[in-house]
């Protein structure tokens, strides 16, 4: 194989397109409206809006979550969320479960302490456990709590809260992707989708700064709404649309910059014609041409 061959099968290996459910491409085209929205939620110290992310699928909700992570972190934000399955959903104690697993993660590193007076005779001597809060110490809180399940997750939420406050973070950004999964289940006397929505309006009214950032399909807004009427002035609403023709642009010439193939003009403007900006797509279609014309490189042929 000769140095030209080897440099183009190291490339076909390095394809820089992704397509997949919620990969990071390696650049994010257009989407700077949406992360202003996100940074002007970011500054609250008082919790008056959290986050619906919205739209069809193949649009890029899963990816511009990611990408508000590290948004969040740099502002002084903790992150707790993961994808919400449907069996999250069935009851409200799994909902419970689910949150007190993701907050959890970022709470394990906190210490609590408890101080003990131990008499003996005339001496008194004062001794302080420190201890984790992790997952035990959170669960632990949440079955000692009298009450219903709402009462127990507040009180968990509060105890972190007591806690975090003492350090130099400005709250926790609970994240859940796929959110359109919760659901009430009215026959069977659970509602795990009012919980969630009762238990952070009750908080952020306290002043805990703990923001919901919740994504899913369009029809994620009106099943917040029917839960609880009031979620409809608790959420700002970022509704995502395709790409335009100038970010399309972008998205397939910016990650071949550095690479031996590159689209012509024309390519991109087919690319576009066929995509009208669905980043999904975008990502698939060239993925599996840069494929074709890297093996007809190889192949001793012209790509284009």
């Amino acid at each position: 194989m000769g140095e030209i061959d080897e440099i183009c099968a190291q490339q076909l290996t390095l394809n820089p397109f992704r397509p997949g459910a919620g990969h990071m491409p390696l650049y994010l085209a257009g989407r700077e409206d949406e992360k202003k929205q996100f940074t002007k939620l970011l500054k609250q110290s008082l919790i008056l809006e959290n986050l619906v992310l919205t739209g069809l699928r193949g649009l890029g909700k899963t990816v511009l979550l990611e990408t508000f992570k590290p948004m969040a972190v740099n502002a002084g934000w903790l992150w707790a969320g993961t994808d919400l399955s449907e069996s999250a959903s069935i009851t409200e104690v799994n909902l419970a479960t689910r949150i007190l697993a993701d907050l959890a993660v970022v709470t394990s590193s906190l210490t609590t302490g408890v101080e003990y007076h131990n008499s003996i005779g005339l001496v008194t001597s004062t001794e302080r456990i420190e201890t984790r809060l992790d997952h035990q110490a959170l669960v632990r809180v949440f079955a000692e709590t009298p009450g219903l399940t709402a009462d127990k997750l507040k009180q968990v939420l509060e105890t972190v809260w007591m806690y975090l406050s003492k350090v130099d973070k400005r709250g926790i950004i609970f994240a859940y992707d796929e959110a359109q999964n919760l659901a009430d289940h009215k026959a069977r006397h659970e509602f795990p989708l009012s919980l969630l929505l009762d238990v952070f309006q009750s908080i952020q009214k306290k002043g805990i700064p703990f923001m919901l950032a919740l994504t899913g399909l369009p029809t994620l807004l009106p099943k917040l709404v029917q839960a609880r009427t009031f979620a409809e002035r608790m959420f700002t609403v970022v509704s995502l649309d395709p790409l335009n023709e100038e970010d399309t642009a972008l998205a397939i010439s910016i990650p071949t910059k550095s690479h031996s193939i590159q689209f012509s003009s024309e390519s991109i403007q087919g690319i576009w014609g066929i995509t009208h900006g669905y980043p999904y797509f975008i990502q698939y279609i060239c993925r599996e041409t840069y494929d074709v014309w890297l093996q007809a490189v190889i192949d001793g042929g012209t790509p284009y």
